[in-house]
């Protein structure tokens, strides 16, 4: 539930809620050993990252996850990775999201 609630708050560009909504979701994952969400978490916590500010924690976010998401077969994961790693790309000032047009 709070990983919805992470994806509404990025929906709607509040992103330090949304940061510390896929923190709890990665937090609790982690306590608990749910190895998926702990995936989700990571995968939703991208945005977050600053990886749309010009920081690389995008791409170690992104390095984390897929690994994850083989090892517990998430087919779904790993194409929301792969997604997530096509739909950013490197400029000089580093991580941005391309434009839509």
């Amino acid at each position: 539930m709070l990983y919805r609630l992470g994806e509404v708050y990025l929906r709607r560009d509040e992103i330090e809620a949304a940061s510390r909504a896929f923190h709890s979701v990665l937090r609790s994952a982690r306590d608990t050993g749910d190895r998926l969400g702990e995936a989700y978490a990571l995968l939703g916590s991208v945005p977050c990252s600053g990886a749309w500010a010009g920081t690389p924690k995008a791409e170690t976010s992104l390095t984390q996850v897929l690994p994850l998401a083989e090892a517990i077969r998430d087919r779904l994961v790993e194409a929301r990775v792969l997604h997530a790693s096509a739909t950013c790309t490197s400029s000089a000032t580093g991580w941005t999201r391309p434009s839509n047009g």
